[in-house]
């Protein structure tokens, strides 16, 4: 999925992480090429969702999540993960 990304082939890539998402539908990397296929896609909104979701489960990687909002420009988002993060 993460090349078909790279090669902006968004329509394949989506073909694939549905597949994906059948058998790994809560795995961090499957949230991941989620977040960034939205992404590809100019879902930035819905993307951000998937983030700010992720972050709220338990034994969440809040710094990955902020990442991801930081990559979708959600800057404020972002700074509110990193900040849940270190206290």
């Amino acid at each position: 999925v993460r090349s078909l990304l790279a090669a902006d082939e968004a329509p394949q890539a989506e073909i694939w992480l549905q597949r994906l998402e059948k058998v790994r539908p809560q795995e961090v990397g499957t949230l991941e090429l989620k977040v960034r296929l939205l992404q590809a896609r100019g879902k930035k909104a819905d993307a951000a969702a998937v983030a700010l979701a992720y972050a709220e489960t338990k034994n969440a990687d809040t710094i990955l999540a902020a990442s991801w909002l930081e990559d979708l420009g959600r800057f404020n988002e972002a700074e509110g993960l990193y900040r849940k993060a270190i206290e």
